[in-house]
């Protein structure tokens, strides 16, 4: 930021300053940064900037109210193939949920998955037989102390932690998607959780199973598919008659819904968008010398 000042200050015109945001500078979870002085400095740090960009919808209402319309939606995305295809050798005798990647205590918990399992058992219901749930990342002996704890073994499959590719193939082969955005106790700052998760299920033709906040931002876009869906952390009961439909149901999602919500991901047009966003404050920049 120093050096950004610097440069600005010295060179008006001939330098176009950005700031990019991945997370909020302010009004965050930690106590520190909640403290409205952080709020001011960073307005007045941002002074100079021509540009700033920021990576969740939450954050550029936040930001364009104390730095006004130069603050730019430019979120993460997508990096690998992109290839959506209704899968037809889907097994209708068994269900496969999938989940890869790691948790993160007190934010980011699998827990309030397992209550749903729980639910699935205690309603005795004819997919607990055939349902496995999959698990790949680097919390694999977490997870295997859990479903050991609540008794759900025999549901589990633990592949440990693999490489990306070897991850990759796991989703392929899953019928359901889990996606923890947000578990933690402010629905504030979970309502703009976008891991990059997020986009990696989305490039899947795969239905997905999201714990977030009910006014979580990426809501709407996820459920446009028909199938996937949203649920409250609380919600272990109708996460577990979710399932439960879902094993009967067997619906595809509407893949070209899912194109139209993954294609302005891609890295490829995100990059395109930046460009944009370059080109128009360039202008700006150079019609006020």
């Amino acid at each position: 930021m120093r050096l950004g000042n610097y440069f600005k200050r010295r060179y008006p015109n001939r330098v176009i300053w950005f700031a990019d945001f991945r997370d909020r500078s302010f009004d965050i979870a930690h106590v520190v940064a909640k403290f409205i002085c952080f709020k001011y400095l960073t307005k007045r740090i941002l002074t100079l900037t021509d540009g700033i960009l920021v990576v969740t919808k939450q954050m550029l209402e936040t930001y364009q109210r104390i730095c006004g319309q130069k603050v730019f939606f430019l979120p993460n995305g997508y990096d690998g193939q992109f290839s959506l295809r209704i899968d037809s050798q889907r097994q209708k005798e068994s269900l496969k949920i999938v989940y890869t990647g790691s948790f993160c205590p007190k934010t980011r918990e699998i827990a309030w998955f397992i209550h749903a399992l729980l639910k699935l058992k205690q309603k005795q219901d004819s997919v607990c037989s055939k349902l496995k749930f999959i698990y790949a990342g680097k919390d694999f002996a977490y997870v295997q102390r859990l479903f050991e704890r609540f008794s759900l073994l025999d549901l589990l499959e633990n592949h440990g932690f693999v490489s990306r590719d070897e991850a990759l193939n796991v989703q392929n082969n899953a019928d359901l998607l889990l996606l923890i955005a947000y578990t933690g106790d402010d629905p504030k700052e979970g309502s703009s959780m976008r891991t990059g998760k997020v986009y990696e299920y989305l490039a899947t033709g795969k239905p997905i199973l999201t714990i977030a906040p009910k006014n979580w931002e990426m809501r709407e876009e996820l459920e446009s598919d028909g199938v996937s869906r949203v649920f409250e952390r609380s919600e272990s009961e109708e996460i577990a008659n979710y399932i439960a439909w879902f094993f009967k149901e067997r619906r595809q999602i509407d893949l070209k819904r899912r194109e139209e919500v993954v294609r302005p991901y891609l890295y490829e047009n995100l990059s395109k968008r930046l460009e944009e966003i370059i080109e128009t404050v360039s202008r700006k920049v150079k019609s006020h010398p």
